[in-house]
C-alpha cells in the first residue's frame, strides 16, 4: 500500500477519485435509468397520463426560483388525496434507492481495493460484493434509523431555537463521522461489522471527525457544485421534467460513488497498516 496516502489525504482523494471516476460514471447511468425505468413504468401504471403531468407540475414547482413551501405542501397533499396508492410507491422506491446505495458503495469500495491492493480486477467480484453487502446493509439500515429519529428532534429544535438546533446537527454529524471508517473497515479490510465499528470509534475521535465535517464537507460541496454545473448544460437541451428526474438521479448517484471514495481515502489516511491486515 502506498504509504503517502498516509501523509497526504487530498492528494490521495483526487488520485483515487481520478482513477474510479468513469467507473463510477458508468455505474451511475446504468443504475440511475434501471431506478428510473422502473419508477416511470409504475407511475404511468398507477397515475395514467393526467395523475404523471400532476406530479411533473409539482416537481417543476420545486426546482422554480421561488419556492413557497407552503403552498407546495398543499398541493402535495391534494396530490396524495388524489392519488393514495402513490404512498407505497414511494416507500417502495425509497427502499429500493437504500438498496442501490449501498450496493453502489459496496462496488465503489470494491474497484478501489482491486486497482490499489489487488494485482487483477476481477469483476464478478467487484459487481456482486456477495459477503458485503449483508454487513454493509445492516449498517446502512442502523444508520438510516438512527437519522430518521434524530431528525425529527433536530427539526423541532430548529423551529423553537435556530442556534441550538445547529449545534445539535453539528454534534449528530460528528457522530456519524466517527463511523467513516466502518465500510471501508468491512470491504477493505475483511472487518466483522462490530470489528469495523469498533475500529472506527478508535481510529475517528471527535477532534477528527470535527475536521473531517469541515474540511470534507466543504471538499463535497464544491464537487457537488461542479457536477451540477456539469449537468445544468444537459438541461438547457431539454425542457422535459423526465430528463431533468433523471439527470437528478444520476447526480445523486454520483454523489455517492464520490462520498465511498471519500471514506476509502480516510480509511488510508487513519488505519494503522501495521495493525489492519489490508491486501497487498
Amino acid at each position: 500500500m502506498d504509504q503517502s496516502f498516509k501523509i497526504q489525504p487530498v492528494a490521495a482523494f483526487y488520485r483515487i477519485l481520478a482513477r474510479s471516476f468513469l467507473f463510477i460514471l458508468a455505474i451511475s447511468v446504468l443504475m440511475s435509468a434501471f431506478l428510473f425505468g422502473i419508477l416511470k413504468t409504475v407511475m404511468t401504471g398507477i397515475l395514467g397520463k393526467g395523475g404523471q403531468a400532476e406530479l411533473l407540475k409539482l416537481i417543476n414547482s420545486q426546482t422554480a426560483g421561488s419556492i413557497d413551501y407552503v403552498k407546495q405542501t398543499q398541493e402535495m397533499q391534494k396530490f396524495m388525496n388524489s392519488y393514495p396508492s402513490v404512498m407505497p410507491v414511494f416507500f417502495v422506491t425509497l427502499c429500493l434507492g437504500l438498496l442501490l446505495t449501498v450496493y453502489l458503495t459496496c462496488i465503489v469500495h470494491q474497484w478501489i481495493r482491486y486497482k490499489l491492493l489487488e494485482t487483477e480486477l476481477r469483476w464478478k467480484v467487484i459487481l456482486l460484493p456477495g459477503k458485503y453487502f449483508f454487513k454493509v446493509t445492516l449498517f446502512m439500515l442502523f444508520i438510516s434509523g438512527m437519522l430518521i429519529l434524530l431528525s425529527g428532534l433536530i427539526f423541532v429544535l430548529m423551529s423553537t431555537n435556530p442556534l441550538i438546533g445547529a449545534l445539535a446537527l453539528i454534534l449528530l454529524c460528528m457522530v456519524l463521522l466517527r463511523h467513516v471508517l466502518v465500510i471501508p473497515g468491512i470491504i477493505l479490510a475483511d472487518m466483522e461489522l462490530a470489528e469495523a465499528v469498533s475500529y472506527s470509534r478508535e481510529q475517528i475521535s471527535t477532534g477528527k471527525a470535527f475536521k473531517i465535517l469541515v474540511f470534507g464537507g466543504l471538499l463535497f460541496f464544491a464537487l457537488s457544485f461542479l457536477l451540477s454545473l456539469i449537468f445544468y448544460f444537459p438541461l438547457l437541451w431539454f425542457d422535459t421534467s423526465t430528463v431533468k428526474i433523471y439527470l437528478n438521479f444520476l447526480m445523486s448517484l454520483m454523489q455517492i460513488g464520490i462520498v465511498s471514495v471519500g471514506m476509502a481515502s480516510l480509511f488510508f489516511r487513519y488505519a494503522e497498516f501495521e495493525e489492519v491486515k489490508i491486501a497487498e
